[in-house]
């Protein structure tokens, strides 16, 4: 399954799920929303959100530091080892 990073911040207040779902289906083709994680950092990268479907819904998993940020990837795709 390959992994999308987002690559401008993601504003966590006003991306629930929702929005989140709305961000992506807006940038890519829903052949590969199907069969892909979305990965979003917000700007102080101390917050990440991943999506992915399901085939009955979107699933939300997201963690917040307390200390320290996230390395932006790299690479915009990857797989679901390298994540």
């Amino acid at each position: 399954m390959p992994v999308f990073v987002i690559q401008e911040p993601v504003d966590m207040r006003n991306k629930p799920i929702d929005g989140l779902a709305t961000l992506v289906a807006g940038s890519w083709a829903d052949a590969r929303l199907r069969m892909a994680v979305f990965v979003g950092f917000n700007k102080g990268r101390d917050k990440v959100r991943l999506l992915w479907w399901d085939r009955q819904g979107f699933w939300m998993a997201y963690k917040r530091l307390n200390r320290g940020r996230f390395r932006l990837p790299a690479l915009t795709r990857m797989t679901v080892a390298d994540l």
